[in-house]
């Protein structure tokens, strides 16, 4: 992570006209800000102003994945290697990039900065080793066989080797290397590959090389396969789409475990994407709302539930205002593992008010409108049973009339409190 208080004068002009590195600073979703010299002139990309769109398909869902991670943890760089879509008239050969997030003195989301390197240069031993040190590279040693022969600390510490409690998974990975390679072994030119240790799900980027006549292979961690697949799933599909709003559980990293139907419908229309599998997605483009909902998972996933209100503007869509509320979800030992996401649209929740409104004044009408056609002759009644002289009636009549009105009375009075707790109600 870069602190900074001017990003127009981030990267120092030395780099921006360096011959062997590219530089790219980008938006938070990920618009070309500014680039380097090189990266200008040496690749063609057609004017684009998106990064993303400056990359082949394979690369475009590699960097997009990355993106979302560095939203999601600013803290953190991300190592990874990506092709261009088109260049000059030769083949285009892929880059070593190192990203990282720039905010400013407040920790606000600024913006990426990428640093990339040509492979190329790691066909020359001096620059190698110098880039091995700099792009922090796991380095494992190989005989003419492609059997590892050794390897160092970095690459002991992400396979977990001599690990008590994960034996044997390492030296799986390692025993695979040759056949993985075996394609390779004629490649007198740095290649890529993509390996991956079974056991921990853990992928790496990798560069087999040679050096000094002794092969070589490179490697550094991509992103960590999520833990939701190990995930006991709290909910049954009927259960979720039993629920009001948007419905997500989501892991510790934030991604989707389980979505009813209604936060996969909101999802697409907020994205234009079907596979957003993070709030981190959603929230590319609002990294104040994505850091502040970050600190309530924090908290839920210590056991605190939460109620708040989230802003979300999705690009080319108009804002739109959630009630949005985050519950632990505790396992049997009493740990929290994954947390209930409701979200309700306020919008559409003042339009369903709006119509409960207009329906109640209705009825209130219909309440109202007996009671005025009830008093109105009432009153007429009462009237008349004023002008009666009840000495000009015989005894049993003046019995029968001293029931009548202060029936009438009551009937009154019954209609005056009922119209007016009515014209009460809001």
């Amino acid at each position: 992570m870069i602190k900074t208080t001017n990003i127009k004068n981030l990267i120092p002009e030395f780099l921006l006209d360096s011959e062997h590195f590219f530089t790219r600073l980008l938006d938070v979703e990920g618009n070309v800000l500014s680039a380097s010299n090189t990266y200008q002139s040496d690749l063609s990309v057609g004017g684009q102003e998106n990064f993303i769109d400056q990359l082949d398909r394979s690369s475009q869902i590699l960097f997009s994945e990355v993106l979302e991670q560095l939203l999601g943890s600013p803290k953190e760089k991300k190592q990874i290697l990506l092709t261009p879509k088109v260049g000059r008239e030769k083949k285009v050969e892929p880059l070593w990039w190192e990203f990282s997030v720039i905010t400013d003195c407040e920790m606000d989301i600024l913006g990426i900065v990428g640093v990339g390197v040509d492979l190329r240069f790691f066909e020359q031993e001096m620059l190698c080793m110098g880039l091995m040190d700099l792009l922090r590279f796991g380095k494992i040693r190989l005989d003419l066989d492609l059997i590892v022969v050794d390897f160092d600390d970095k690459v002991g510490d992400w396979l977990a080797i001599g690990s008590p409690d994960s034996v044997g998974n390492g030296e799986q990975f390692l025993s695979e290397i040759p056949q993985k390679l075996e394609q390779l072994r004629s490649s007198k030119k740095p290649s890529c590959l993509v390996l991956k240790d079974s056991h921990s799900g853990i992928e790496f980027s990798g560069i087999f090389l040679i050096l000094n006549s002794i092969p070589h292979l490179l490697i550094l961690p991509r992103a960590r396969a999520s833990d939701w697949e190990s995930l006991v799933l709290p909910f049954s599909d009927a259960q979720l789409n039993s629920m009001t709003g948007a419905v997500w559980v989501i892991n510790s990293a934030f991604e989707f475990v389980q979505q009813n139907e209604t936060a996969s419908k909101t999802v697409e229309i907020w994205t234009g994407r079907y596979d957003a599998h993070s709030f981190s997605s959603i929230l590319r483009s609002n990294p104040d709302e994505l850091k502040r909902l970050s600190k309530f998972f924090k908290e839920a996933f210590e056991g605190k539930p939460s109620d708040i209100e989230l802003k979300i503007n999705p690009i080319n869509l108009k804002a739109t205002y959630w009630y949005v509320g985050i519950k632990p979800i505790f396992d049997s030992a009493g740990l929290v593992n994954a947390l209930l996401v409701n979200g309700i649209e306020l919008n559409r929740l003042s339009k369903r008010l709006s119509k409960l409104e207009s329906e109640n004044n209705f009825l209130k009408e219909l309440v109202m409108k007996p009671s005025h056609i009830l008093r109105s002759p009432l009153s007429s009644m009462l009237g008349l049973l004023d002008l009666i002289d009840p000495n000009q009636l015989d005894s049993e009549n003046q019995k029968y009339f001293s029931y009548l009105k202060p029936l009438a009375k009551k009937l009154d009075e019954v209609i005056r409190t009922t119209a007016k707790q009515i014209s009460g109600f809001d």
